[in-house]
């Protein structure tokens, strides 16, 4: 809980800000944001995961629902990139998901790549690592908490 400083006056109303004040007083938006995007970005790379399961089981005819999820898993993480760059930005967070989420959008890169190039000793560890990565920093996006949320 807070304590009152000398003076009367909150610590993060007083005239000094630190960057832990600052991120208790940031607006709590762009950090949901960062969990609509991420939460997002975990269900269309479970999904694609799904239908690359099918593809792997002979159903050729999914290959190009594979690939147009693809580009919805590519937009997702883009999305999610933005979000957690507003949330360093506007909200004062912590830059570690920035680099998630840009370490993602490389990996997905990658991952497309290889799939067109059809690369699959590239291609199915990345899809595999992908989703458990994004996991990874959806659950993070949730677990923390601002002052605000």
């Amino acid at each position: 809980m807070w304590t009152v400083a000398p003076g009367g006056t909150l610590p993060h109303m007083s005239g000094t800000s630190t960057s832990t004040e600052a991120s208790l007083a940031a607006p709590a938006w762009p950090r949901w944001l960062l969990r609509l995007t991420s939460t997002v970005s975990v269900i269309a790379l479970v999904n694609q995961a799904a239908i690359a399961n099918d593809v792997l089981w002979g159903s050729y005819g999914s290959l190009a629902l594979h690939r147009d999820n693809a580009m919805v898993c590519a937009v997702s993480l883009v999305l999610t990139l933005l979000s957690a760059i507003l949330v360093r930005r506007r909200g004062g967070g912590p830059t570690l998901p920035v680099v998630m989420a840009a370490s993602l959008c490389v990996l997905a890169a990658v991952q497309i790549l290889a799939g067109f190039e059809r690369w699959l000793t590239v291609h199915l560890p990345i899809g595999i690592t992908l989703p458990v990565l994004a996991a990874g920093l959806s659950v993070w996006s949730w677990r923390r908490r601002s002052q605000t949320d």
